[in-house]
């Protein structure tokens, strides 16, 4: 609770300026991508309102993801990439504009803990409710990739930005691409602890 709290504040203070109506452009992800805007860009928001959107979004998928991964941090940065590498390739940065908000990385973190689920829990029922929720927020990104907006555009009432929506696809694949990696490599580990137990009780029965 205290971490959100600290986490809320953190996010209000940074986007005071947008909230005034003035966002720090500087900080944005612009045409010619200064290094610092790779980690600057989520955290900068169009409007008190698109800070409320992703924000809120982003704090409810944070909490939502298995505590058992390596780090949570892991998966927003994995998602953090795909959505800033999924804006950049669909060239629609230019000079003047620049992209900011969490929503690309909430995507991801929403990939992340639906493809988590369907390979790691025992539950069946939770395993399909994780295959569906995957299938929608995919099949909305790239929905919004083809259309060239976002999917709920007509239920805005503030100002959320021009939307670039390949950051939405970008952060899915990012996000899903690394909890795929993580489980890989658990397998692998798992895999491994027989072979090595096994040969710790030859050793043992050797030396008996």
């Amino acid at each position: 609770m205290i971490k959100c709290v600290i986490f809320s504040l953190f996010l209000i203070l940074i986007n005071i300026p947008s909230i005034m109506g003035e966002p720090l452009t500087p900080l944005l992800l612009s045409h010619d991508v200064s290094w610092w805007q790779w980690i600057t860009h989520p955290w900068i928001h169009a409007s008190g309102y698109h800070l409320l959107l992703d924000g809120s979004a982003f704090l409810m998928l944070w909490f939502m993801l298995p505590k058992g991964l390596w780090s949570r941090g892991f998966i927003f940065s994995a998602s953090l990439l795909g959505s800033a590498l999924g804006v950049i390739l669909q060239g629609n940065l230019v000079p003047g504009q620049g992209y900011g908000g969490l929503s690309g990385v909430a995507h991801g973190l929403m990939a992340a803990w639906a493809v988590w689920l369907m390979l790691d829990s025992d539950d069946l029922i939770e395993k399909r409710v994780a295959g569906v929720a995957y299938m929608l927020v995919l099949a909305k990104s790239i929905w919004e990739l083809v259309a060239g907006t976002v999917f709920f555009e007509w239920m805005h009432v503030g100002n959320v930005g021009i939307p670039l929506t390949g950051s939405h696809l970008g952060g899915v694949i990012g996000g899903s691409l690394f909890i795929v990696l993580c489980y890989a490599l658990k397998l692998v580990k798992l895999q491994w602890r027989p072979s090595a137990q096994t040969s710790s009780s030859k050793t043992l029965l050797l030396n008996t």
